[in-house]
Formats: C-alpha cells, sequence, structure tokens
C-alpha cells in the first residue's frame, strides 16, 4: 500500500455556523506533499516493446535533470526560480527527496501517453483518461504557498499536449475534449470556492422564505430540507485509480442556481391540480386560507419600497400600498373563517400549542385542519365552562364527582407541560374553582362517593404525584450534565417508576386501584440532600440556552427569576422529596439582585465565576502556596470578567502535581465560564507559561500552538479525585 505524508499549514481556523449552531470549522491555508512514483496501466500499447517510447523516456529524463542540476547561466533546483527557492524556509523541505524526480516525471508522460492510446476507443474513454491523468497530477505532491507549483506539472502539461496533437489515430473532438481537461488545471480558477458560511446563509434565507408553513401543499418537507446542507454541487466521485472520492464545492453562482431550479421543480411537482387529482384536498377553504395566509407573509418578508423621487412621498406610497395589501387580505380571508361558536370549537378532539411573547402569550388550537389562537384566559374560560356544562348535565351526585374529578385530572394533564408564567397562576385559579365545585357539591347532594370511586380520587392523585415526580427528576438531566437526585443514581428512580406505572395499568384493567407497591417511595431514604455547586452552573446554562431558543429570554437574571417562581408555585410541596429542587430554587433566585455584566461571562455574574473557578481548583489548594492560591483565583477571575489578565501579576508556586492534570482543570475552568464554545486562545496558555511554576519549562509557540506542550498539558483529559 502506498505510503504518503501530507503536512498542512493552517493560517485560519473559521466556525461554520447554521441555524444559529456552529456545525463545523473551516480552515485555510496550504500544505506540503513530496513527489512519489506511481504504475503504468496495461492494454495494447507497452512502451516497454516500443522504440519510440523508450527514446522519448530518455529525452525527457535528460532535459529534465539539465533543468534540476543547472548550468553556469541558470541555477539548479530549488533556486531555478523566486517561488521554489522559498522551499529551504520549509522544514520538511528535503531536496535528497526530489533527485529523482526528472526520471519520475519522464515515466509519468510516457505512462500516461500509453494510457490514452490504450483507452481512447473504450466506451467510458473519456472518465478513464481524465481519472488516470487526475491521479498522475496528484503524484506530483504539494508545494506550500509561494513555494511555485510542483516540480516539473508544467513540463508534464507541455509534453501531454503535444504528443496527443502529434496522434493521427485520435478523434479530433477527443482530443480537443482532453486538451480542455489538461488546460483546466493551468488556467486560473476564476470562480474560486465561496466562503462555506455565505453558501450556508445564503440556503437560510432560502428556507425562511419558501413557504413550509403551508401544511397541505409543503409541510411534509420542512424537517427534511431544515436538515440538508447544501454545500456540495453534483454527486460525489470515485477516481477510478486512486480510490478517493472528491465532491465539487458549490460557488455562491451555483448554490443560487441550484436553490432556483429546486424552487421551480417544488412548485411545478407540488399543486393544488395534483393534489386534487390525488384526492388529498379535503378541506378546499382551509387550503385557500393557508394560501393567502402564506401570500402575505411572503410579501412582508420582502417589505415596501418606494422609487419615487420626492423624499416625502416615498413612505407615504409604502402606506398606500401597505393599507391597499392589508385591506385586500381581511376582505379574502372573511368568507374563509369558520363561524362554529368559541366553546363549540374547543368540544371533540382538539390540540393544543403554547406560544410565549416575553411576558404574555398565545394559544393555537387546531380542530379539523383549521387554527384559532386564544390568550390563556379564554382558553381557561372556554375550558371551565364546558366541564361546568359536563357537571351540571350529570344526573346524580356521584356522576358529578366524578365529572368533577375527571376535569381536575385531565385538566392537569392536559396542561401539565405549559409552564410559562402567565399560564400558572391561571391553571392554579381554574383548578380551585374546580375542587369548590366539588365540595359545593357534597355540602348540596345528599349522596356521598361510593369506597370505589374514593379509591378512583386517590388512585388517579397517586399517578398525577409519580408522573410529576418523574418529570422533576428529568428536569435536572440536560445535554451537558445530569445531577443525580438519589444516592444509587437517577436510573434506579426511573426503573421504579416505571414498574409502579406498569402496575397501576394493571389495576385499571381489573378496576382495582389497591395494586400498585409503590416502590418509588422506598427510594426516600436513598435522596441526595445537596448538589455540586458548579453543576448547578453548568445546568443553568443549558436551561437559559434552551429558554432564549423557545421562550425568547435575552437576560439571565429575568429567567432565573421567573423559573424560580415558576418551581416553586408548580412543585414547593416536593421540596422535602427532592431537597436539591429546594437548592436549586434558592441558587436561581440568588441572580435577581446581580448587576447585569458586560463581558462575554455576562450571564455568570461575580460570585459564580469565583466559585466555579474554586469548584475545579479545589483538587490541588493544598499543593498550591496560599498567598498564590488567592492570587490566582483573583487573577483568572479578573481575566473572565474582563477579558485580559493584570498588567502586575506574581509567580504562582505549585508543589508537585501533575501536569496534565492541572491543565486539564484550567481548560475546565475555561470551559465552565466560557459560553461560546471558543478555543483555548494564545493569552491564556501564555499566562499558564509565564506565570505558574510547573509550567515554566512547557514548550509553547504562537505560530504552532496547537502541537506545543503547554497546549497538550491542558487539552489531555486527567481528572484527579477530590480530598
Amino acid at each position: 500500500m502506498l505510503k504518503r505524508h501530507t503536512t498542512f499549514y493552517i493560517n485560519e481556523v473559521k466556525p461554520l455556523n447554521f441555524c444559529g449552531k456552529i456545525i463545523g470549522y473551516e480552515t485555510t491555508g496550504g500544505s506540503f506533499e513530496n513527489p512519489f512514483e506511481i504504475k503504468p496501466t496495461e492494454g495494447e500499447h507497452d512502451f516497454n516493446k516500443c522504440e519510440g517510447c523508450k527514446e522519448t523516456l530518455t529525452q525527457i529524463t535528460k532535459h529534465l535533470k539539465g533543468k534540476f542540476e543547472g548550468n553556469k547561466s541558470k541555477k539548479g533546483f530549488p533556486f531555478c526560480c523566486e517561488f521554489h527557492a522559498n522551499l529551504v524556509n520549509i522544514k520538511e523541505f528535503n531536496k535528497a527527496f526530489f533527485v529523482s524526480v526528472p526520471e519520475m516525471v519522464a515515466k509519468k508522460v510516457v505512462y500516461t501517453n500509453q494510457h490514452i492510446v490504450n483507452n481512447h476507443t473504450s466506451e467510458n474513454w473519456y472518465k478513464k483518461i481524465s481519472d488516470y491523468i487526475e491521479w498522475v497530477i496528484e503524484s506530483f505532491g504539494q508545494m506550500p504557498m509561494k513555494c511555485g507549483e510542483p516540480l516539473y506539472l508544467g513540463d508534464y502539461f507541455h509534453y501531454i499536449a503535444e504528443m496527443l496533437k502529434r496522434n493521427p489515430d485520435i478523434p479530433k473532438e477527443k482530443k480537443n475534449k482532453i486538451l480542455e481537461y489538461l488546460n483546466s488545471y493551468q488556467i486560473p480558477n476564476e470562480n474560486p470556492q465561496t466562503d462555506l458560511n455565505v453558501l450556508l446563509n445564503t440556503y437560510q434565507k432560502w428556507f425562511k422564505i419558501f413557504p413550509f408553513e403551508l401544511n397541505s401543499y409543503f409541510g411534509h418537507l420542512k424537517q427534511h430540507f431544515e436538515k440538508q446542507l447544501p454545500i456540495v454541487n453534483g454527486k460525489p466521485e470515485t477516481n477510478i485509480y486512486s480510490g478517493m472520492t472528491k465532491v465539487k464545492m458549490h460557488t455562491k453562482n451555483s448554490l443560487f442556481e441550484a436553490l432556483i431550479n429546486l424552487t421551480n421543480n417544488l412548485l411545478t411537482q407540488i399543486n393544488g391540480e395534483r393534489l386534487y387529482k390525488m384526492g388529498l384536498i379535503s378541506n378546499a377553504n382551509e387550503i385557500k386560507l393557508q394560501l393567502i395566509i402564506s401570500s402575505r407573509k411572503l410579501k412582508l418578508k420582502q417589505g415596501y419600497k418606494s422609487k419615487s423621487p420626492k423624499e416625502e412621498q416615498r413612505y407615504t406610497d409604502m402606506l398606500k400600498e401597505w393599507f391597499k395589501d392589508e385591506k385586500k387580505f381581511i376582505d379574502e380571508i372573511t368568507p374563509l373563517i369558520n363561524s362554529e361558536s368559541d366553546i363549540d370549537y374547543m368540544k371533540g378532539e382538539v390540540t393544543f400549542h403554547f406560544y410565549p411573547q416575553g411576558e404574555t402569550g398565545y394559544f393555537e388550537v387546531e380542530k379539523n385542519n383549521s387554527k384559532r389562537r386564544y390568550t390563556p384566559e379564554k382558553v381557561y374560560d372556554l375550558e371551565l365552562k364546558n366541564w361546568e356544562l359536563a357537571i351540571d348535565n350529570a344526573p346524580t351526585k356521584k356522576e358529578k364527582l366524578q365529572a368533577a374529578n375527571n376535569a381536575i385530572f385531565r385538566f392537569r394533564k392536559d396542561y401539565l407541560e405549559y409552564t410559562h408564567p402567565i399560564v400558572e397562576p391561571l391553571k392554579e385559579k381554574v383548578i380551585k374553582h374546580l375542587q369548590d365545585i366539588k365540595e359545593c357539591i357534597n355540602s348540596s347532594y345528599e349522596d356521598s362517593p361510593t369506597p370505589q370511586q374514593t379509591e378512583l380520587i386517590n388512585h388517579n392523585q397517586q399517578r398525577f404525584e409519580l408522573t410529576t415526580k418523574m418529570y422533576i427528576v428529568s428536569y435536572f438531566k440536560n445535554d451537558s450534565i445530569e445531577i443525580n437526585l438519589f444516592t444509587p443514581n437517577n436510573n434506579t428512580f426511573k426503573e421504579a417508576a416505571k414498574l409502579d406505572l406498569e402496575d397501576i395499568r394493571k389495576g385499571e384493567a381489573i378496576n382495582d386501584f389497591t395494586i400498585a407497591t409503590w416502590r418509588t417511595n422506598d427510594l426516600s431514604l436513598n435522596i441526595i440532600r445537596e448538589a455540586h455547586h458548579k453543576d448547578f452552573v453548568t445546568l443553568l446554562n443549558d436551561k437559559f440556552n434552551e429558554a432564549k431558543i423557545n421562550q425568547g429570554y435575552k437576560i439571565i437574571e429575568t429567567f432565573c427569576k421567573d423559573e424560580a417562581k415558576d418551581l416553586k408555585l408548580r412543585y414547593s410541596k416536593y421540596f422535602d422529596w427532592f431537597p436539591i429542587l429546594r437548592q436549586w430554587c434558592g441558587f436561581l433566585e440568588g441572580y435577581k439582585n446581580l448587576p447585569p455584566q458586560h463581558s462575554e461571562t455576562e450571564q455568570l455574574g461575580n460570585d459564580l465565576i469565583k466559585s466555579t473557578i474554586e469548584d475545579y481548583l479545589q483538587p490541588f489548594e493544598k499543593k498550591i502556596n496560599p498567598s498564590s492560591y488567592k492570587n490566582l483565583v483573583e487573577y483568572l477571575k479578573e481575566y473572565f470578567d474582563t477579558g485580559k489578565f493584570p498588567l502586575n501579576m506574581n509567580e504562582i508556586k505549585i508543589n508537585k502535581v501533575a501536569k496534565k492534570a492541572f491543565g486539564w482543570a484550567l481548560n475546565e475552568i475555561f470551559r465552565a465560564c466560557k459560553t461560546n464554545n471558543e478555543v483555548l486562545p494564545y493569552q491564556y496558555l501564555e499566562f499558564g507559561k509565564k506565570y505558574i511554576s510547573i509550567f515554566k519549562n512547557a514548550e509553547l509557540t504562537n505560530t504552532n500552538m496547537n502541537k506545543s506542550t503547554l497546549y497538550k498539558y491542558y487539552t489531555t483529559k486527567t481528572v484527579v479525585k477530590k480530598g
């Protein structure tokens, strides 16, 4: 197997952003690879038996050796030109690896000519010939930036072109196509590869403007196109001879063309005529309403402009056009709006979706492919009226109580997930109202619940409490961390909860509501009473990032205040069962009076940064001089507060500790205090080399930081036990 070694020189690393997330990194720079030998292909023509090929091999070798060695008027390689002369400054360059290049290039010329002669009549002649030429060109190796082209590659192109032109057996059109392929390597690229971020942004703009919200037409395609990364132009191709698979990258212009073609294909393949033909139009009015709304959205995305030469006239024209469009929109949708009453609309199979909007929000209620928007107050008022009607229609006290209990259970189940601050008080208000109705029924009617009804009520309450506890346990697990609430770990509770739920289902099947053993209650003796401070820091970062995306929060103090209030309102009765939940609420409330921060770490707060640093340094505290320990904490805290280390710093004296373990702890501190996933900066490593005693002799260079010894100390995961 061919052994190759390529050295890459990275000048810049840029993050690739897609839909608000970093999905990778793009690098720019050069590379260096020595030339290497390849083998000829077999066929009818054999250069070993051809006197002309042998003579060509001898003449080209002699000519290129002369160029390589130089003469009185022309210096030899690498001082043959100003670009190749720069190779002497490249660490990996060794002239000895290039001594055989003249003969090597001569062979590649003869090999290529033989390959063209043997394959120009085959069915897939162009693929065979172009792949072989690509493989030959790759074998010339690579030169770093400002070091010229691979040695004698230009001579190779010259000889192949001349031999091809002189060959009378190859048809003219095939010659021209091969020559065109050779020229593509020699003509400068007028359309260089576009910045990947530009391609991703172009696609995102198209995705946002295309009407995927038209569920009847394109709704089923949204998830597919949302996950696409449209940077590849065409299908991957594998070289027959090298085995390498390559893809052609889009330019901005080619991506625009591809998106235009894609838009045309979607619009022509998915349309009302085809949906009707396939029997997929069941509610024409609803589809018409969707089209009107999407058309208005598209116009609003495009915005309003005026070309009037008069400045005042411009915004007047814009307002006139807007009024005209709005009137047309209202006129079009008025006949299509369902006239069904709100209270009847809420009956039957309906689906709820809550959309928060800062301090307020709205419910979108979907029924029979139509949608309506209501405020939370309106939704709960309509729900309450329907349940009151069901209770009133129940003929006996037993059935009335059953209807009331069912209403409470259904309400808690249906609205458990909606936790916005504006929703919680309304939920409690509805539940209290229903409970008041129950008390009224008990005091106003003669018959009381049967023992079986009482068991059912208790059973529903137990099911609700178990579901709530399961939610609390899942609340403390996020992408970055899982905080254990039990000494055997949370999985123990989850498994016990599954068994308890299975018992509940068995009881329901045989109408026995006393069957549950409630294994989860036995875990109360194994509850953990306190979580680690830095774990809360990680959890807060995850929760706040989710809230920014899903609920529109921008300030962490506001989120902490609302989250603590929400958790206490919903789960205060479970604080004794989950002491960590009480601790977490206190942790969140501690943010409400924090002054705003203006550095990159504004979401952490001063006290939090300091405690985070101390958490990670705790295993090493006894190994650090007391004054040095205090200084180290203060130096790091100022760096994360301001982005800079103090001007005057003293040496941090540390006794014998594992360098990788201490370096990894500094890396973890950086990750916990920075929230944008940035790479370790040189300044952060330089501080360690200059001022931390155990790193004084560690290698660190700004030009090749990632390969330095100190960088490895910081990035090699090594954990020590605290104690």
